[in-house]
């Protein structure tokens, strides 16, 4: 059983939808940004990236930051939000190289003034 599934386009073609019972999803859309959703509504948020230089690791940069949160029971938004913003700050470096916690905070911090 899972509350939250982050998974993109191919993956969910692939099981033939979102498995019945999560109540937190995510569509991964790349550049496009991602799809997050409970039952019926489903809200957009923009890819946040200035520069990508690698896309390895996005997904799990995005998943990683982002299920605490939804653990926790924040809002959809703020789980996307914060998902996407930790994607961004990964396809900005090579290799699969960690997001740490001063790197979300600080961009968190930038996109919020």
């Amino acid at each position: 059983r899972a509350d939250y599934m982050v998974a993109n386009r191919n993956e969910i073609g692939l099981a033939g939808g979102f498995p019945v019972g999560i109540k937190l999803r995510v569509e991964a859309k790349g550049a496009e940004g991602s799809s997050i959703g409970s039952g019926d509504v489903w809200l957009k948020i923009p890819a946040i990236a200035d520069d990508p230089v690698d896309l390895t690791g996005a997904g799990d940069a995005y998943l990683g930051c982002s299920a605490p949160l939804a653990c926790a029971g924040a809002p959809p938004e703020i789980v996307g939000f914060i998902g996407s913003a930790a994607a961004g700050i990964k396809v900005g470096k090579r290799g699969n190289e960690a997001v740490t916690a001063t790197e979300l905070r600080r961009t968190v911090e930038h996109l919020l003034r």
